[in-house]
């Protein structure tokens, strides 16, 4: 992400899709807010500037999928975090390999309880292509 900036989830995964080939602009704004920073208007990018599918049952997820999570409770509307799913390390226990700013490819639990305590999924966008 570009120098001076803190890179967050959104920034994060924004800079990953840039460098794959997927166009989310550094500097586009959508209700005042950066497509590349912030959790609300990343996803809305994604959905209705690029045709990106929602995908709201867990156990759909495939590599490659952009998980966005429940909304943070302080700021209803805005999920939380936002990943990218990479497959599962056990799914019958709901535990997958991620990939985000807090630890690169990592396990987490897709529904937030348990040993891998995080915010739970809400759904996933996948790219159309």
């Amino acid at each position: 992400y570009p120098a001076g900036r803190r890179n967050g989830c959104v920034a994060f995964m924004s800079t990953a899709l840039r460098r794959s080939g997927t166009p989310v602009p550094v500097s586009t704004l959508m209700n005042g807010e950066s497509v590349s920073l912030v959790t609300l208007p990343f996803s809305r990018y994604l959905q209705e500037k690029l045709g990106w599918l929602k995908i709201t049952d867990a156990q759909q997820l495939q590599p490659g999928d952009v998980v966005l999570t429940e909304d943070d409770a302080r700021y209803p509307g805005y999920p939380a975090h936002t990943y990218m799913f990479y497959g599962w390390s056990n799914q019958k226990s709901g535990i997958g390999w991620v990939i985000d700013n807090q630890d690169f490819v990592h396990e987490r639990n897709v529904f937030g309880y348990g040993t891998y305590n995080f915010t739970p999924f809400a759904y996933a966008l996948r790219s159309p292509q």
